[in-house]
């Protein structure tokens, strides 16, 4: 009778015990090598995206947009690369070095002659994201980078609404 007992409390026992083992199998694969996932490099890894900019960035752009001057114009998310380039003359391996600090960088809003599109400088909208430790790192390498090379940047705190004498204010100094 107690060898019966025995048996019949160790099956259940077991059985917990080799579905608590499974179900962490299971999510260390799920997690750490990524099964169950979709394949990575598949085109079903990719998914469209709805909206270019955040609601903070286009409340921030419509604003820009009625302060900028009609000689101007203003473009949005442009990639760091196709603003500060590295130099050609520097060998390929230390080239690709480089881009890749800068490649799949963008600058928020950059202003432009509307006539020539000659770049005129950028601005970074900058919200509470930037206060993070690598987002602070990026943008201090960001701005010494702009700074090195002559490119003007301008930072401008999120708000909630924006005047439009500051953004003004702030156009003009970088078309002086």
């Amino acid at each position: 009778m107690k060898e019966q007992l025995a048996v019949d409390l160790i099956q259940p026992i077991a059985f917990a015990c080799l579905a608590v083992a499974a179900c962490a199998i299971v999510r260390y694969l799920w997690i750490r090598k990524g099964f169950f996932c979709k394949k990575a490099g598949s085109l079903d890894s990719y998914e469209k995206s709805d909206y270019l900019l955040t609601e903070n960035e286009l409340r921030f752009h419509k604003e820009l947009e009625n302060a900028v001057p009609k000689t101007h114009t203003i473009c949005i998310k442009v990639r760091l690369e196709d603003l500060i380039g590295v130099d050609n003359k520097i060998p390929f391996k230390e080239r690709s070095i480089l881009r890749n600090r800068v490649k799949s960088r963008h600058i928020d809003f950059v202003l432009v002659e509307r006539s020539s599109s000659k770049i005129v400088g950028g601005l970074e909208l900058d919200d509470r994201s930037h206060k993070r430790k690598e987002r602070i790192e990026r943008d201090r390498f960001i701005n010494e980078l702009a700074d090195h090379v002559g490119f003007r940047l301008e930072r401008v705190q999120s708000a909630s609404s924006y005047k439009k004498g500051d953004l003004e204010s702030t156009l003009a100094r970088m078309l002086n």
